[in-house]
């Protein structure tokens, strides 16, 4: 069985809380069409006050997205959040996830994919054993890895010392 997903590419030019659930939402209408309109309403009446009130509002808009969620979805879905490092360390995304880590919908799986680590509290999902972290050594090929690919899958011969360019080039 193929699990519902929805994906969201976090491009460079995502630069504010409003642009950014406005992405988030969107992806997830994907899944369901019903999705969102309450989250984006009161995120739009809210947008003069993010500036002078990040974080309530922030919080405020985030609540609301939760209970939306739960109400409109019954079933594990998933969101792919893909690139997420363009968007930099601002505050309004970390008050985002923070707010969001502390009402997460149970059937609600988001799969992060960045180049860097995100500056969020993560300490509650670890603690909770909600979070999975893969990092870039975790998928590296070690020396007889690499070897096994070469022959068995590609079928290509090679020196030891083509081996060892190899890895020096590509880091695993």
């Amino acid at each position: 069985m193929k699990a519902p997903y929805a994906w969201f590419y976090c491009a460079p030019d995502i630069d504010n809380f409003q642009t950014f659930l406005n992405y988030l939402v969107h992806s997830l209408k994907n899944l369901n069409a019903e999705f969102g309109e309450k989250s984006l309403e009161l995120a739009s009446s809210l947008s003069d006050l993010i500036s002078k009130d990040e974080e309530n509002s922030i919080n405020a808009v985030i609540a609301t997205f939760v209970n939306e969620f739960t109400s409109v979805f019954e079933k594990d879905e998933y969101l792919v959040i893909d690139d997420l490092h363009n968007l930099g360390s601002p505050s309004w995304l970390s008050s985002a996830f923070n707010n969001l880590v502390e009402s997460f919908p149970a059937n609600l799986h988001i799969i992060i994919t960045s180049r860097t680590t995100p500056d969020f509290n993560t300490a509650k999902l670890s603690a909770k054993r909600n979070l999975l972290r893969i990092e870039s050594g975790d998928l590296n090929f070690d020396p007889e890895e690499t070897e096994k690919l070469l022959n068995e899958i590609y079928g290509i011969s090679h020196s030891r010392d083509d081996l060892n360019v190899l890895e020096d080039r590509i880091e695993g």
